[in-house]
């Protein structure tokens, strides 16, 4: 139990919940865990669900097939964060996306019914799950804007800028591999390095293990705006 509380604390559905408040409210919850081993499929497209997942540990992604072929991980989640909203609340109720293990691990299951009832006894709660669906439609949508830029430095030029708008500074730390990067831009890793190596050389960003500096930001504005980039 004090595995589910302490995975309860951080997820963002129960911001503002004490530790006390959330053995409370789980345990008003139609719920079960699940473990899960590395590459495993969680949830197949078309599939129905009557749960919605928070992961306890491990890291959960959605990956899609394009219509060319390509399969790009739409969304990457990991220790906290929930999965599932949209086939649990939707009125197809099916998954549209796959979702694959990424590691070992392990995921806590709430039925439906126990989360419409804590929306319906507690305004915080509802609040939390309006904020998140909202975050989620606007991560689609940057995704479907990332997916319309055609240039690589275009791609990484909107990641680090959205990235940097959301914390307001001048860095951001990629949370994830070169590889699972790539794969989140719909670029080969190669290409991804090289064109890193090129902004790095023409002084446009600074490159320190995972952390990326914006040096020249409006070099990177200029990139979204035209399909040519002359330093």
């Amino acid at each position: 139990m004090n595995e589910i509380i302490e995975t309860l604390s951080c997820c963002p559905l129960f911001n503002g919940k004490t530790p006390a408040d959330l053995q409370g409210l789980i345990s008003k919850c139609e719920y079960y865990t699940k473990t899960f081993q590395k590459g495993e499929l969680i949830a197949t497209i078309g599939k129905k669900s009557p749960y919605i997942g928070i992961i306890i540990n491990g890291v959960v992604e959605a990956r899609k097939i394009l219509m060319t072929g390509t399969n790009v991980c739409i969304i990457h989640k990991k220790k906290g964060e929930l999965f599932g909203g949209s086939a649990v609340f939707s009125k197809k109720n099916t998954y549209l996306c796959e979702l694959y293990a990424v590691e070992n691990g392990k995921t806590l299951f709430i039925h439906r019914d126990s989360i419409f009832k804590l929306i319906s006894n507690d305004p915080v709660i509802a609040a939390n799950i309006i904020g998140l669906f909202a975050d989620t439609i606007i991560d689609f949508e940057n995704k479907m804007e990332l997916f319309s830029y055609s240039g690589i430095k275009q791609k990484i030029a909107f990641y680090i800028l959205n990235a940097v708008h959301e914390t307001g500074g001048n860095e951001v730390v990629i949370p994830l591999s070169k590889s699972k990067w790539a794969e989140y831009l719909n670029v080969s890793r190669p290409s991804l390095c090289r064109e890193l190596k090129t902004l790095s050389d023409e002084n446009i960003i600074e490159i320190t293990g995972k952390k990326i500096k914006i040096i020249k930001r409006e070099q990177l504005e200029f990139l979204l705006e035209n399909n040519t980039f002359s330093p």
